[in-house]
């Protein structure tokens, strides 16, 4: 929105362009298809009163025909002009009778020839020849007190158009000096041949014949637009509009076949891209529309009023849309924009002008690297008490690649591992995998990343920290939405709030750049007034223990104003509610509750691909529904999606603490190694309720049994190992509670073991090595190949090597000797 004084391409996409007006230096990557401000660089939008001078309405602005600095202004019955595109303003002439003015136009063939049409009794068109010395009426008929009738046909300035209220349509070929009516038989009129109110009237440019005009009744009914294409004397039905009237339409002499229109009291802005011949919704501004115009010198900025102080402004042929700039007040009927730089707003009794203030904090290279997320928080359940965590780290450095270290740490226990990261891209982030963790199922944990990199300019994010309890089990997905469907809100979810919605869905924008669509909250054009409005969840099947809330979400702060979201749960399907977090989004927003993904946004946000992140927030036992509430700051867009609830199943463990005779040591196992541990029913024929596969740490001589399918009941314990005598757990079994974690000792007496079955070993009763092929006894069989693998070298992972040394010799023949000699074999009920 600046004067571009020069433009130097790199090469065929790479290209720089400046202003004389302010410091910043746009960039192009693609060959000019779409220009950037550099990181640090800002642009804010504010009003600056001009002129006060009386109540007025219309639109009454006008540039001089060959001078771009000076512009015309009639405010009431007073003429003014500006000589400097806007900044200040004289009194040069008055309407003579006195009344309020709502067109007005400064000839281009002559510009001592000004034509208004004012406010009398009868409303009337009044034209001077002689810069306003003085003036002589023209045509003495009523029209709309809230539009503007009297239209200059710019393809030739000698021909006016003039629509009153319920009347035909009239037409001038004297610069205004005298009207003929040329139609009365208007398709869709009220009251049989006329229109109802016009509020505007437009010329087609290169084009005269067809003639646009917007007619409606303020507070009542539905407005229309109607086009006549025979230069006004036939005239047909093209839109209806959702309100009650259309108060401006607006063309560009660059581009025919376009046109936007708005609407009062309705929100929309219509554009037709077809020569207006059909209408649909360009974007909904949340305010009640009424000026609209296309920038003289460029088509691709268009700006439209509100009938209020707020506006809406595309900078970028309506793709996007920049609502409301500080500092006006008033309501705004007429709008000019000679240039991308120049807005002017008449706002009944003042005059605004658009500043556009271009800031620009250079970005310092400073080393900063942030552990960002500990991954996992609150209550979660694992397939297995085995797992591999995981966190995000991130480099803030804008314009450099960093090689650092994180270091996560786990307490109670002594758990560290260090990782590696090895030129991580300027502002990018990372998910860093540690080594295997096993935890202690409902224990508490606090978790700690920190990052270490030289010279780190920021300390203060180098450290992330969180609580984890982990569960063995597993989730169950209660419900899921990744707003892909074009029904928004999708089944079974609604908006709820006063207002106008703006819980919406973006089919261009989602989750991490997927496909699929995403819902977003539009705080882009949502006031602060904007009531509490509600995207709400369906009913799910209750939280039965602990469950999650996981979502993806993108969000940029505006350069001012903190918006929120809060997300509230439900016990009772929705009746009442109560808060689970609360989240905000503003320039300063940092920690676990801020919204920001990225740095501030001067522009209406849409993320890209690697602007995403997820959370995960603990949902209560019995939650079964969700809902978020947002509330508008006037800052920017909240996107959010991949929505999904999941309920906590707990698996049921059984920590077996065990050792085979060969492998212990005194006080470890020579290796870890693989078994297998079944539950089996206490009464004959004691069949197999559940089953694991676990790994015996050889350091703490305990296996973690994880039960999926067992109910709570007493239960033997079979240990199956490649070649340890099969073992059962002491007479009349274990008590076992689904869902819970126990622990069973074979070690710390010898009746823990059915019959006693098993052996001293220093200080820990061990389970029999030997039972090799199996048999359930150990005996010349088993003798028999471990002499045979120890006469042939044998080595590596194999059932005869009993003490698991990794070769197969005498040392594992005393034990299947030993046995033998003893009679070992199974005893089981």
């Amino acid at each position: 929105m600046a004067n571009l004084v020069d433009i130097f391409y790199y090469d065929a996409n790479n290209g720089w362009a400046v202003s004389s007006l302010n410091n910043i230096i746009i960039f192009t990557t693609n060959g000019g298809t779409s220009w950037s401000m550099p990181t640090g660089a800002t642009l804010t939008r504010t009003w600056t009163q001009k002129l006060t001078a009386g109540g007025g309405i219309g639109n009454n602005l006008c540039q001089h025909p060959t001078d771009r600095n000076s512009m015309f202004l009639a405010m009431v019955s007073t003429v003014y002009v500006s000589r400097n595109k806007g900044e200040t303003w004289t009194n040069i002439a008055s309407i003579s009778g006195g009344g309020s003015a709502h067109s007005f136009y400064v000839s281009p063939l002559d510009t001592n020839v000004w034509v208004c049409a004012i406010t009398s009794s009868p409303d009337r068109v009044t034209k001077s020849t002689n810069y306003g010395a003085t003036w002589t009426t023209s045509i003495s008929l009523n029209f709309s007190n809230y539009g503007q009738p009297l239209e200059m046909d710019q393809n030739n300035p000698s021909v006016y158009y003039f629509s009153p209220d319920a009347d035909g349509f009239y037409k001038s070929t004297n610069e205004g000096s005298s009207f003929t009516k040329i139609s009365t038989t208007i398709n869709g009129g009220v009251g049989g041949t006329a229109f109802r109110s016009p509020c505007d009237v437009i010329v087609m440019w290169d084009s005269s014949n067809v003639i646009f005009v917007g007619d409606g009744v303020p507070g009542s009914g539905q407005a229309q637009i109607f086009k006549s294409t025979d230069g006004g004397i036939v005239w047909n039905l093209m839109h209806t509009v959702a309100s009650s009237e259309t108060p401006s339409l607006c063309n560009t002499q660059f581009d025919k076949s376009l046109f936007y229109s708005t609407e009062w009291g309705g929100s929309n802005i219509y554009r037709s891209s077809n020569y207006g011949t059909n209408w649909s919704v360009s974007h909904s501004t949340g305010f009640s529309g009424w000026a609209s115009g296309f920038c003289l010198e460029d088509p691709t900025v268009i700006y439209t009023g509100n009938y209020g102080s707020s506006s809406a402004l595309s900078t970028n042929a309506g793709a996007n849309w920049l609502i409301g700039a500080t500092g006006m007040s008033g309501a705004g009927a007429g709008v000019i924009v000679p240039e991308r730089g120049v807005i002017l707003s008449h706002q009944t009794s003042n005059l605004y002008k658009m500043n556009f203030i271009y800031s620009y904090t250079p970005v310092v290279e400073q080393i900063d690297v942030e552990a960002l997320s500990i991954g996992d928080q609150g209550t979660i359940y694992y397939p297995s008490v085995t797992i591999t965590p995981s966190g995000t780290v991130r480099n803030n450095n804008g314009s450099g690649s960093a090689t650092f270290t994180v270091t996560r740490k786990i307490t109670p226990g002594n758990y560290s591992s260090t990782k590696t990261v090895i030129n991580l891209g300027p502002s990018s982030s990372t998910a860093v995998n540690f080594d295997p963790w096993t935890f202690n199922a409902g224990t508490a944990y606090t978790i700690s990343d920190s990052v270490n990199i030289a010279n780190d300019g920021n300390t203060s994010n180098d450290v992330k920290s969180g609580s984890l309890t982990p569960f063995v089990g597993s989730f169950a997905l209660a419900l899921e939405q990744g707003f892909s469907s074009l029904t928004f809100p999708p089944a079974g979810w609604t908006r709820t709030g006063g207002g106008t919605q703006y819980w919406k869905r973006d089919s261009t924008v989602t989750g991490y750049g997927t496909l699929g669509g995403s819902s977003y909250y539009d705080f882009w054009s949502a006031n602060t007034s904007t009531p509490y409005q509600y995207l709400t969840a369906p009913a799910f099947t209750a939280i039965s223990a602990s469950g999650i809330l996981e979502y993806d979400y993108a969000y940029a702060p505006y350069t001012s104003g903190t918006d929120s979201v809060t997300i509230e749960y439900s016990t009772n399907g929705g009746t009442n509610y109560n808060i689970l977090v609360r989240l905000y989004g503003n320039a300063a927003a940092t920690g676990d509750y801020a919204m920001n993904t990225r740095g501030v946004s001067g522009t209406e946000y849409v993320p890209a691909a690697n602007e995403w992140m997820t959370k995960q927030w603990t949902l209560p036992q019995g939650t079964n529904r969700v809902r978020f509430r947002s509330k508008s700051g006037f800052g920017n867009n909240f996107y959010l999606d991949n929505i999904n609830v999941q309920s906590g199943v707990a698996y049921t463990q059984l920590n077996l603490v065990l050792a085979p005779e060969a492998m212990y040591n005194g006080s470890t196992l020579s290796m870890s190694d693989t078994l297998k541990a079944y539950l089996r029913n206490t009464s004959s024929p004691y069949n197999i309720a559940d089953s694991s596969t676990a790994i015996l740490d050889g350091k703490d001589l305990t296996a973690a049994a994880v039960y999926q399918n067992i109910t709570s009941g007493n239960y033997y314990i079979q240990i199956i190992h490649r070649n340890v005598l099969e073992s059962w757990s002491q007479t009349g079994g274990h008590p076992v509670t689904q869902g819970n974690t126990s622990t069973y000792d074979f070690t710390t007496a010898q009746n823990k073991t059915y019959g006693s079955n098993s052996i001293l070993v220093s200080s820990k009763y061990c389970l029999y090595s030997g039972d090799v092929n199996k048999d359930g006894i150990i005996d010349i069989g088993d003798q028999t190949g471990v002499d045979n693998d120890a006469s042939n070298f044998t080595t590596g992972y194999v059932p005869t090597d009993l003490n698991g040394d990794g070769v197969v010799d005498l040392a594992d023949a005393v034990y299947t000797d030993n046995n033998a000699a003893n009679f070992v074999s199974v005893v089981k009920p």
